[in-house]
């Protein structure tokens, strides 16, 4: 994302999320902007309005980036997208095709590394968000 559609990036979360965050930016070649735990919803949600897209999961920042309009990448895993979707106008939802979604859990019963959400490819995701941004949603 950052380097073949020459987007700057920022990366958000609370606490609990400080050691994942730390994890993606080392695997970055390029940098990204490390805003977890820096912003209060307020800040977020400026941020998100100022933006021209955003990935998350079905999350508080999937909502707040919805209140503002923001295109957005919606990664649902056991929850419905249909019940909990975006609601920006150009929006995609990446998904994975298993037949026991959405079960409606908060956390898929067969963990996170092994479960539904874990089923979404990388490249479905920046296939979504190229096609947010070059305006073909």
């Amino acid at each position: 994302i950052i380097t073949e559609l020459k987007c700057r990036v920022f990366i958000t979360g609370n606490d609990d999320d400080r050691d994942t965050v730390k994890k993606v930016l080392s695997r970055v070649t390029t940098p990204a902007l490390d805003m977890c735990s820096r912003t209060s919803i307020g800040a977020l949600a400026e941020m998100m309005k100022r933006s021209d897209l955003v990935i998350t999961n079905d999350s508080a920042p999937l909502h707040i980036a919805s209140s503002v309009n923001t295109p957005t990448v919606a990664i649902f895993g056991p929850s419905d997208a249909a019940k909990y979707g975006p609601l920006a106008l150009k929006s995609k939802v990446v998904e994975p095709g298993v037949p026991c979604r959405p079960c409606g859990k908060a956390l898929c019963s067969v963990g996170p590394d092994e479960g539904c959400i874990s089923r979404v490819s990388v490249e479905e995701v920046f296939e979504a968000a190229k096609a947010i941004l070059s305006g073909n949603v």
